[in-house]
């Protein structure tokens, strides 16, 4: 047995961690011939558009981001940290205010910086408040203080832009999901609130209770907000972004696939990742289904994004409700964070119905953020399935975004054990995992339960 490590042994460690991970985020750009991103920059560096830099910057910054917080956490007064966690919500605060104030589109007419009187002037925000509101933002990086009280846009305000999509992401994690994680405590003591998984019922619902009655979740609400629901389906395509979801385009399954094999996107919304899909690999016929009025706005998304693929039949939209049906035959079926926003049961069915649809020799990719196995564990969770013993490095936004479906629907993020048993009662059997640095693709096929 090897002796224990001292406490001065294990901070060293963490600092050769640190120095490592550094050292393999820097040779991402030095690789594609770059110099390193300028904090001061408004501007997008060359790296931030390359599919092929996310992986490896993603898995760099997984473990420098982590090695960094525990450093931090282990030198500091325990007191200490546990006030920065404290302030932790009122980041999210600032951000509101300013990205619904269109700050970020105000000084980019302004490339040397604008005060934040002028600035007052055109959000209608009181001058010393917004002042303090961006210096705080500035402190994090995000906005550039040039000189006393003026400011500028840097390389993280240009993500609030309003032509970024990343822009409306923020609006719904700083507005919509605030209004659910605000009342967490109530929701969870609230009786009726408190124990049932019923997306009608979720903390974001306890939240808006007064605004929609005997809902049978979220979208039910988005669907009186109209102008929410349009910010949601734009927040979705940031989310892409912020999770670097598009790195699974460099996947080989989709090269490897025949010229104009069929591949259905499930819950495609407007289909941001599809129409990347199809311009990645022209080989391939895409199918996007979801619900009549998303499919609606996705014809038009692609006619103006993308009409030659509507011009040359590469793409159809099929109006479907996947609880019911999903389309028959395709050769590989795509599911990005669809699993994650429903329970077990309502998980169950989908993967079911999906299954019906498939082929002897169909795939079926589930692109979620996929917890690692329970650490307690101690024994490998299945001799039968050798694979669910991979273990992952628990990605940066992982334990969020758990906590995000339980706000917002009642439903979870789940582990390689979880995603073997669901797929083992769909008839699916879990045949390969990549990680993509911050979500992972689980690629199913047919097991020996059909249960057509």
């Amino acid at each position: 047995m090897l002796p224990a490590r001292t406490n001065r042994e294990k901070v060293q460690t963490l600092l050769k961690t640190i120095t490592t991970a550094a050292q393999d985020a820097m040779n991402v750009y030095d690789s594609a011939g770059c110099d390193m991103p300028c904090l001061d920059s408004p501007h997008q560096h060359p790296i931030d558009m390359s599919l092929d830099a996310i992986i490896p910057l993603k898995l760099a910054m997984r473990i420098l981001e982590t090695a960094c917080d525990e450093l931090c956490v282990t030198l500091a007064n325990p007191a200490h940290s546990i006030g920065k966690r404290m302030v932790m919500g009122i980041e999210p605060a600032c951000l509101r205010v300013v990205s619904n104030a269109g700050i970020a589109d105000i000084l980019s007419s302004s490339p040397g910086g604008a005060h934040v009187r002028e600035i007052s002037e055109k959000t209608g925000l009181e001058e010393s408040r917004l002042a303090r509101i961006m210096r705080l933002l500035a402190s994090k990086w995000c906005f550039r203080e040039v000189e006393p009280n003026v400011f500028s846009n840097n390389r993280l305000s240009q993500n609030l832009l309003s032509a970024n999509p990343v822009s409306a992401t923020v609006g719904i994690w700083t507005d919509d999901f605030n209004k659910g994680i605000s009342v967490l405590h109530y929701a969870l003591n609230d009786p009726q609130y408190a124990s049932t998984h019923d997306p009608g019922k979720s903390p974001f619902m306890y939240a808006v209770r007064d605004e929609i009655i005997n809902s049978s979740g979220s979208f039910d609400w988005y669907a009186l907000h109209p102008e929410k629901q349009k910010r949601f389906g734009r927040g979705m395509i940031g989310l892409g972004a912020v999770t670097g979801a598009l790195a699974v385009l460099k996947s080989p399954i989709w090269k490897a696939l025949d010229n104009n094999s069929s591949v259905c996107d499930v819950g495609a919304g407007v289909g941001s990742f599809a129409i990347k899909l199809a311009q990645e690999h022209p080989h391939l016929k895409i199918t996007l289904c979801d619900l009549p009025a998303v499919m609606e706005e996705a014809e038009k998304f692609w006619g103006k994004e993308y009409p030659h693929a509507i011009e040359e039949g590469q793409v159809e939209f099929l109006p479907i409700d996947f609880f019911k049906e999903i389309p028959e035959g395709r050769d590989v079926y795509y599911a990005r964070r669809i699993i994650h926003a429903w329970q077990d049961p309502g998980a169950l069915v989908i993967l079911q119905n999906i299954r019906k649809a498939m082929r002897r020799d169909s795939k079926l990719l589930i692109h979620e953020f996929v917890y690692p196995s329970p650490c307690s564990e101690g024994q490998p969770l299945s001799t039968q399935h050798k694979i669910s013993q991979y273990q992952v490095p628990v990605p940066n936004l992982l334990y969020s975004m758990d906590m995000t479906m339980l706000v917002m629907s009642n439903s979870k993020e789940r582990n390689f054990a979880e995603f073997i048993s669901l797929g083992s009662m769909a008839g699916l059997e879990l045949k390969g995992i990549t990680d993509f640095g911050e979500m992972q693709l689980l690629e199913f096929q047919v097991g020996g339960l059909d249960p057509k």
